[in-house]
């Protein structure tokens, strides 16, 4: 049997299994399963990773990459695993900034014209777009709420199954922009047990790209 010939129950199957990098791969495989990229929710195959940490870049590491961490739980404990690095996109972050995500978008902005662009890391597909607030919160229930340079957003931890329920996860990063260091805190107050963990110890890295939640999507 080819590859192509695989039913789609048994793809439906094996994609469940799959990361949502791995899921990209696995549409280059062959023509009929590259139709199935854009159609994956219509044909049954659910993609529900847990949120992405946009690290700022090493001082080592090329201005033509973007590094995140994938959420975790081990032990019980909130963690970063996975690293994914995706190089070779200076065409589409090359002297912009990172200001937000949504739905697996990156919101960038041309430092010069401050023309606003989206921008999937993971399609590397790329859209042009037209030239804070404070929170008191005791419980969030089964949500948890991701704070940082981008915008506030929340997620149901059934649907996002690698963070905890009832917490903020929090990457705090300088509000300087001119600074070429930065002291960086990524971490979650649990509001149940109502203390810190820190998913990363307290580290210095270049100011660029500041390091934001970032949730991916194939859409």
């Amino acid at each position: 049997m080819a590859w192509c010939d695989l039913t789609i129950d048994l793809l439906c199957c094996i994609s469940s299994h799959l990361s949502i990098v791995d899921l990209v791969r696995l549409s280059v495989v062959c023509t009929s399963w590259n139709f199935t990229l854009p159609n994956y929710a219509l044909i049954g195959i659910q993609c529900r990773p847990s949120p992405w940490l946009l690290l700022s870049n090493d001082v080592r590491e090329t201005s033509d990459e973007l590094t995140f961490r994938e959420l975790t739980i081990e032990e019980e404990e909130a963690a970063v695993s996975f690293r994914r690095r995706f190089s070779s996109i200076g065409s589409h972050i090359y002297g912009r900034r990172c200001f937000g995500s949504n739905n697996g978008w990156l919101v960038t902005l041309d430092k010069i014209d401050l023309q606003p662009r989206l921008f999937n890391p993971v399609t590397k597909a790329e859209i042009s777009l037209p030239s804070l607030f404070t929170l008191t919160v005791n419980d969030l229930g089964e949500y948890s709420f991701f704070v940082g340079c981008n915008q506030t957003f929340s997620l149901h931890h059934k649907v996002a199954i690698g963070i905890k329920p009832n917490c903020i996860y929090f990457a705090d990063h300088s509000s300087n922009m001119l600074l070429s260091f930065v002291d960086c805190d990524i971490g979650l107050f649990d509001l149940y047990n109502d203390r810190i963990q820190y998913i990363l110890p307290p580290y210095s890295r270049t100011n660029w790209p500041p390091s934001i939640w970032f949730t991916p999507s194939l859409s």
